[in-house]
Parts: C-alpha cells; sequence; structure tokens
C-alpha cells in the first residue's frame, strides 16, 4: 500500500515537472516581451535586433546594430576599419580615459549579469559578423548592455571587454556608464576607431 502510495506520488510530481515550464524558457519569453516593447523606440533611433543566442548558462546574448545595416552581408566587413597610427591617438584624445557615471537607477545594471557580461565578452575569440552598435547579456530577469556612438565596421568582440569592466569599476552596482574615448585596437599597432562606448540596461545607451 505504501509502494502505491509513494508510485503515485511520484507519477503526480513528474506530471507537474512535465506541465511547468523551464526557467530557460520563461527567461527568454521575458527577453521576447521586452524585445517587442522597446522595437519601436529602437527603431526610431534606427537601431534594430540582429539576433538573439542562447549560452549553456541560461543567460541570453543580444545584438543590435543600424538599421541601414540589418541586411548588409557578413563578408567583406573587415575592410571598413578605418587605420592610424597610434601616435594619433594623443592628438585625438583616444584613449584617455574619460569616465562619466550616471548615478540614476534608471538605467542601471546589476552586479551578477554585468560581471557575466564582462567574463563573456572576455572569453569571445570571433569577430562581429555585422556592423553593430550594442551587445547585451540577459538573464535572470536583468540585463547589461553595452553600446557605442557610432558604426565602426566589423571587430573582435573581446575589444570591448576592458573599457566595459572600467566602467563597471568606476561606477558600479545600479549605475550606468560612459567612457567618451575608447580606443579599439587591432593587431599590428594600429587604432581601430576612437569611439564612446557605455554600460547601461538598455541596447541605446549610447
Amino acid at each position: 500500500m505504501i509502494s502505491k502510495i509513494f508510485t503515485i506520488a511520484a507519477l503526480i510530481g513528474m506530471g507537474i515537472a512535465a506541465a511547468t515550464p523551464s526557467t530557460h524558457s520563461l527567461n527568454l519569453a521575458a527577453l521576447q516581451a521586452l524585445q517587442a516593447t522597446e522595437a519601436p523606440r529602437l527603431a526610431a533611433s534606427g537601431i534594430v535586433l540582429h539576433h538573439t543566442e542562447a549560452l549553456p548558462d541560461g543567460y541570453f546574448v543580444e545584438i543590435y546594430g543600424s538599421v541601414e545595416n540589418n541586411t548588409s552581408p557578413a563578408v567583406q566587413q573587415h575592410q571598413h576599419i578605418a587605420r592610424a597610427p597610434l601616435s594619433v591617438a594623443g592628438k585625438l584624445g583616444c584613449g584617455m580615459e574619460k569616465i562619466e557615471c550616471d548615478w540614476s537607477p534608471t538605467y542601471g545594471v546589476k552586479e551578477e549579469v554585468t560581471e557575466r557580461l564582462i567574463r563573456h565578452l572576455f572569453d569571445r575569440k570571433d569577430w562581429t559578423s555585422r556592423q553593430p552598435r550594442s551587445f547585451c547579456l540577459y538573464g535572470k530577469h536583468s540585463r547589461a548592455c553595452v553600446s557605442w556612438n557610432r558604426d565602426v565596421g566589423s571587430f573582435p568582440w573581446a575589444f570591448l571587454a576592458p573599457a566595459t569592466q572600467r566602467i563597471w569599476g568606476r561606477c558600479g552596482e545600479g549605475h550606468s556608464g560612459r567612457d567618451h574615448n575608447v580606443v579599439l585596437r587591432l593587431l599590428g599597432g594600429w587604432l581601430y576607431r576612437c569611439i564612446g562606448q557605455c554600460l547601461s540596461n538598455r541596447p541605446d545607451g549610447c
């Protein structure tokens, strides 16, 4: 009799588990709802979602780009690189750290997702396949985004990590920030481009 009770309880438990959506599915549904809500505002600013990718740990990567670049082919992107000798950096102010923090919590980021974003950027070995404008990480109902203020063509994602880490270190939990003079460096001692790079909870933070 007791064994029958345990068997019935186990079957009921399996049925409940099967009927309950996974945390991954719930996170994806929440993210898709957020993306749908933001789409009109982003489109008005000329920004569109390129794609969303799922990570093994349950987080999601979002990549946004300019509307006019949404259908551009992935090939030949490296030709868009604007190069100049590193000696020019000082004259342009590039590389001279200039971080400003927004202490308002409206666009602030949370510790767990931001530190996960920084680790992920440092670990990525691939180049951007289009001309993106922001890179976001979403998980546990929280989001952290790196965005920049101009189209710069294709580049290794890892190039975004150092400035993101500096902004986070300066501005911290619950805040957002911007470094106005970020240099994306290429191999061989050349400047890639001088950009303003932002850390916030939205794709159009810059």
